[in-house]
């Protein structure tokens, strides 16, 4: 019998489009909501960091690094196996000759996974979900093992993710968002899970390298068109790279520009002030606000919504992360975010519109 504690507190099928740590924020806010009804899509093209490593070791794998971070946020395992998933080996005596520095054992679990099933990462992620013991579904945005490419508006190609994260360009805005080859399909699973759900949400994170790989595969288009709902979780924060500058209306602009449709029904943004200390910290690595101009969202056809977002937890950075000190330390509360969505789904009529659509 399920306790009170895991018990949903409403019956509907939310599913989550991201990559790494937005998609785990927005997921660990919302499991306690809708439990076996969440999943996860996730970007399966990194290339960079421990997953990286893995994807150069065994060709023809996908990245798994992400789709860690989800299964340990849908996770209802106890906290001390969660840290042991979460470990991160550090150089032994022999000056790294086994290659794990900076390797956790959740990245080299899903991999074994996935060879034990020949590349099957639906299985694998089935078999690794069993173990997390985690409450719905993560689900790969595409079962091609592709690296991303950006063709620049100035004619630049950016093959990789990584490559993408090291290029120091102030706004990549417009640029061809793709892959190396041909077809990059979305997964069967993926597609119906957004086609039946109740609500969609694109979770923040980077805008290129984390969130577009999923929305740029074959199909996204058509299966975000047949959504009851997509809600755009605006990120708080910019980088001095790839998006410097941007506004809310910027990223929900680029976001339908790479879908190739108009499908965003809302746009939740922070209302709350940030704190200046950690604004100025962050103001030193070139980390800047995104401003959310309601107004400006109104104006180009959007519905904003406006709530206090904001997490007040201290975040503590891992030093055997390399990409630690790329994330901002401003980040979103769980529960407010998970708040904020329910809100959205049910005083905005989607639950009519899908009764009315027949569930699509």
């Amino acid at each position: 019998m399920t306790s009170k504690k895991t018990q949903p507190a409403v019956h509907l099928k939310v599913v989550v489009i991201g990559g790494g740590t937005g998609n785990s924020t927005v997921l660990s806010g919302l499991k306690p909501w809708v439990g076996e009804g969440l999943t996860a899509i996730v970007n399966t093209f990194d290339d960079g960091g421990g997953a990286g490593k893995l994807r150069d070791e065994y060709q023809g794998l996908m990245a798994v690094g992400d789709l860690r971070q989800c299964l340990r946020a849908l996770s209802d395992a106890p906290q001390e196996e969660l840290m042991l998933l979460e470990h991160r080996f550090h150089e032994g005596i022999t000056g790294g000759a086994l290659g794990l520095n900076g390797q956790t054992l959740g990245n080299l679990i899903i991999t074994a996974a996935g060879q034990q099933n020949g590349g099957n990462f639906a299985d694998a992620l089935s078999l690794v979900g069993r173990m997390y013991n985690i409450r719905g579904n993560v689900l790969p945005a595409s079962h091609d093992s592709r690296h991303l490419k950006l063709i620049l508006p100035s004619g630049q190609v950016i093959l990789g993710e990584h490559a993408a994260e090291m290029t120091e360009i102030p706004s990549f805005k417009g640029a061809h968002v793709g892959f190396d080859t041909r077809p990059t399909r979305i997964s069967a699973e993926a597609k119906q899970a957004i086609e039946e759900g109740d609500m969609v949400v694109l979770a923040p994170g980077d805008l290129y390298t984390s969130l577009a790989p999923n929305l740029a595969v074959d199909g996204m288009k058509e299966a975000l068109e047949k959504a009851t709902a997509v809600v755009v979780v605006c990120n708080l924060m910019n980088r001095n790279r790839h998006t410097a500058g941007y506004t809310a209306l910027d990223y929900v602009l680029e976001y339908e520009r790479i879908i190739g449709a108009r499908v965003i029904d809302r746009v939740l943004y922070n209302t709350e002030a940030l704190d200046p200390h950690s604004l100025e910290l962050q103001s030193r690595q070139g980390s800047r606000p995104v401003v959310a101009d309601a107004e400006a969202l109104r104006e180009a056809g959007f519905t904003p919504v406006g709530k206090d977002l904001l997490s007040h937890e201290e975040v503590v950075l891992n030093p055997l992360d390399k990409l630690a000190t790329t994330r901002s330390t401003i980040r979103h509360d769980p529960e407010k975010v998970a708040l904020a969505l329910m809100g959205i789904y049910f005083n905005n009529g989607f639950g009519v519109k899908k009764a009315t659509h027949g569930g699509h």
